[in-house]
């Protein structure tokens, strides 16, 4: 079946691209830091990025798990990645927003599309994702229910525009 990528699963494919990563063993928090030069430092408090002269920072609580610190260490790149601004200057609505996109990043940068594809049928389960990719089962499975509403959106469309194409047809050739 055919797919069309969304501009979030373009963008992050481009991004592991440029950054040489292939395979969901590849997917550390470290490794992914490294190579866009943002600094890691374990926190007490909660979790947050920073810019400090022309560097990015995340502050990562280190009372999460390993799996719950790749997810909110994506969260935090999304941030860095894709907003400005001092969240605390921010409106709430805003703010919000904000969140959701991130969190949204986050769904998709942790169990990219392009990796996702690869894998067989059977592996399509949260706990097989949240093995394969370092990620806890509920994020798995968000994750993976997220997948199948892109698929049956785009099943959908293609369905809409053979009946539309077809209407036409019949009144206007």
């Amino acid at each position: 079946m055919s797919y069309t990528y969304s501009h979030l699963e373009d963008l992050i494919q481009k991004i592991y691209h440029e950054l040489n990563i292939h395979n969901p063993n590849e997917l550390t928090p470290n490794s992914i830091a490294e190579s866009l030069n943002i600094g890691i430092y374990p926190v007490i408090t909660s979790s947050q990025a920073l810019q400090f002269e022309g560097r990015y920072y995340i502050f990562l609580n280190n009372s999460l798990t390993a799996s719950e610190r790749f997810e909110m260490f994506v969260h935090e790149l999304g941030h860095i990645l894709m907003h400005t601004g001092n969240q605390q200057h921010m409106k709430e609505d805003y703010r919000t927003y904000q969140e959701w996109k991130a969190n949204l990043f986050a769904l998709h940068f942790c169990v990219p599309t392009f990796m996702l594809q690869k894998l067989p049928a059977y592996h399509l389960n949260d706990h097989k994702i949240s093995d394969l990719f370092g990620v806890t089962s509920d994020f798995a499975c968000k994750r993976l229910n997220l997948n199948h509403q892109r698929i049956l959106q785009y099943q959908s469309m293609k369905i809409l525009q053979r009946r539309t194409k077809n209407y036409y047809r019949t009144f206007y050739i």
